[in-house]
């Protein structure tokens, strides 16, 4: 099924694996767009596959503060807190 064909109950099932927001959880917002092919927790991380607005990248940086957030073409990580470095 195409993006645009999806309804928002395509994720409905989504819980975001971070115990510690600030506001609500952006990434289950996301979770509901049409335009989200998939978002899957892996451990304390997330990745989304979809078109992800600007507006949406930046909620999502917002609400997880101290987590490093990439988004490269259509696929979108959210890392966990303790990812090593070099």
């Amino acid at each position: 099924m195409s993006p645009a064909g999806r309804s928002q109950r395509d994720h409905p099932g989504f819980d975001c694996p971070v115990p510690l927001h600030h506001g609500l959880c952006a990434l289950q917002g996301v979770a509901m767009h049409a335009s989200t092919d998939s978002i899957e927790a892996i451990g304390s991380a997330v990745v989304v596959h979809g078109t992800i607005s600007e507006e949406d990248l930046t909620s999502i940086e917002d609400s997880h503060p101290g987590r490093h957030v990439v988004l490269d073409g259509d696929t979108l990580v959210l890392w966990p807190a303790d990812k090593p470095t070099g």
